[in-house]
């Protein structure tokens, strides 16, 4: 399962990211990716492209709506300003 090479990846601080349309980045802590491992990537690539995208999640980002102005308070010893 897809989700094994995942978990691999994951324990060996892996990440792959999906590039639309059909590229895979891989992001490492290490300065070369074992043979196996990338042979692996390669091997499975389209189920881990499949995999991404079908678990991307998506950030819907909304305007935050202006609000009230603040009234200015004038400095007062007591506030420790």
């Amino acid at each position: 399962m897809i989700e094994t090479l995942i978990d691999k990846l994951l324990d060996n601080k892996i990440n792959i990211e999906w590039i639309a349309p059909a590229n895979l980045k891989i992001y490492a802590q290490i300065n070369e990716l074992p043979a196996e491992l990338l042979a692996e990537i390669k091997e499975n690539k389209e189920q881990l492209i499949n995999y991404l995208k079908a678990n991307q999640q998506t950030h819907e980002y909304q305007r935050i709506p202006a609000g009230r102005s603040i009234p200015f308070l004038p400095h007062r010893k007591d506030y420790g300003c």
